[in-house]
């Protein structure tokens, strides 16, 4: 999987990006070195990774201590994935936002700018709970969480997941209650394709996307090279995919 990163309201582009779940047999420091050395210069901050970086403790130390380690290394991290099972409407909401928290202040000293994270409440919709109380919860936790990184640079993007959100309209809906502020949207377009009907260059048109993630990673003379689990090289090429996400 690899990342195109837009930040249209900024005029920011962010090259492609490597998911560092690639590696994640490897410490976060060894997936540096091996991301670094194929050339790759930007890299999706996977939640293997990150959970790992939070088991070393004080999120924010540890945070600006592997940017340092990274950035000598010439890789950066613009896109970072939140605690993959995390559920913010969930039934312990305070224990997971006050996790999420820690996620959310070692992310943004790592410097990472979109920090990925599902909608949640499908435990409460499989309990019997309307949409207007799903809603509501996630409001609540969105609220919570957006209201710590005010101030900072750090965006929270609601990625389309077929069992919370699987449309563009359904996460600007929980956005557009919340507020939007520090809020955007990251489109898997793998979840897109197996689950929508909508065509990528229309849900690209009509929906302020911080970054798009596609199942795939490009390999051509102009990219770096495709990095398989283990750091091993892959010869297969995405560059008809690539082409096409970089017209959009």
């Amino acid at each position: 999987m690899f990342g195109v990163g837009t930040a249209r309201r900024k005029g920011i582009v962010v090259e492609p990006a490597v998911w560092s779940s690639y590696l994640i047999d490897l410490s976060p420091e060894e997936m540096v070195s091996v991301l670094a050395g194929a050339g790759w210069r930007a890299s999706e901050l996977s939640d293997e990774h990150g959970a790992a970086l939070l088991a070393r403790g004080r999120p924010a130390a540890v945070g600006r201590e592997f940017r340092r380690f990274a950035e000598d290394h010439g890789l950066r991290f613009p896109q970072g994935h939140l605690w993959l099972t995390a559920d913010i409407a969930a039934q312990n909401q305070h224990e997971v936002l006050d996790r999420l928290k820690e996620w959310l202040d070692l992310f943004a000293a790592v410097g990472v700018r979109a920090g990925v994270l599902h909608p949640g409440g499908e435990a409460m919709r499989q309990s019997g709970r309307s949409g207007e109380e799903v809603l509501q919860a996630q409001v609540a936790g969105l609220t919570a969480l957006t209201r710590h990184v005010r101030g900072g640079d750090l965006v929270i993007c609601l990625e389309n997941i077929v069992s919370q959100a699987p449309l563009a309209d359904d996460l600007r809906t929980i956005i557009d209650a919340c507020g939007g502020e520090h809020l955007g949207i990251c489109l898997d377009t793998g979840h897109l394709n197996v689950f929508s009907r909508l065509p990528l260059r229309r849900w690209w048109t009509t929906t302020p996307c911080w970054w798009i993630n596609t199942p795939s990673c490009p390999s051509r003379t102009a990219l770096p090279k495709m990095i398989g689990r283990g750091g091993k090289s892959s010869p297969q090429s995405w560059e008809d995919e690539y082409k096409l996400l970089a017209t959009i």
